[in-house]
């Protein structure tokens, strides 16, 4: 920004498109680690609690794909559409952001060639109706902290952005609406 603000800066137009982009993304992590800050602030004084309602995990997904999932990374994202009717007693707003967290780490830890996909089903495992997968090519998470990546603040590396709040969100408010999370990994 202080670069664009420079009135004698000749900027062309590339250049002023790099430098949109960069503040458009950087926005967007920033306001993502400020609201799971607060959250995560939320859920540990058990200020949360889920509203359940019915909702159609079709038109939620495809609600979330047209405006919500990562902007600059959009084309990165493949849905995979399941049945078209498959609803779920739910929290809209928590479901948002399960979805939301978990695409945005499987963005942050792959190539920003490869894409991250994103799936629903029906589970009939007996105690659940729906299934929501997101998967992805990154590096994979090493055995020996398969146990800590929904833990608060916890973080494989420093390198990459956000607090390590993302997942642990998504676990609490999968448990909080009665379902459960899980995860397979494979390094490399």
């Amino acid at each position: 920004t202080q670069l664009l603000s420079m009135m004698d800066a000749p900027l062309d137009e590339a250049e002023l498109q790099e430098y949109a982009s960069a503040i458009t993304l950087n926005s967007f992590y920033l306001f993502n680690t400020v609201s799971n800050i607060i959250t995560a602030t939320h859920i540990s004084k058990s200020l949360i609690r889920p509203e359940i309602e019915k909702v159609n995990i079709p038109d939620m997904m495809k609600a979330d794909q047209t405006g919500c999932f990562n902007i600059n990374s959009a084309d990165r994202i493949v849905v995979k559409e399941g049945p078209s009717d498959l609803e779920a007693s739910a929290d809209r707003k928590m479901l948002h952001s399960i979805i939301n967290n978990l695409i945005m780490n499987a963005l942050s830890f792959s190539e920003e060639t490869e894409k991250v996909y994103v799936e629903w089903r029906s589970c009939n495992d007996g105690k659940h109706v729906a299934e929501i997968l997101v998967e992805d090519r990154g590096k994979g998470i090493d055995p020996q902290y398969c146990d800590l990546i929904f833990e608060r603040f916890f973080k494989i590396d420093s390198f990459t952005p956000g607090c390590g709040l993302g997942l642990y969100i998504c676990k609490s408010f999968v448990e909080m609406m009665g379902g459960q999370i899980s995860f397979d990994s494979e390094m490399g």
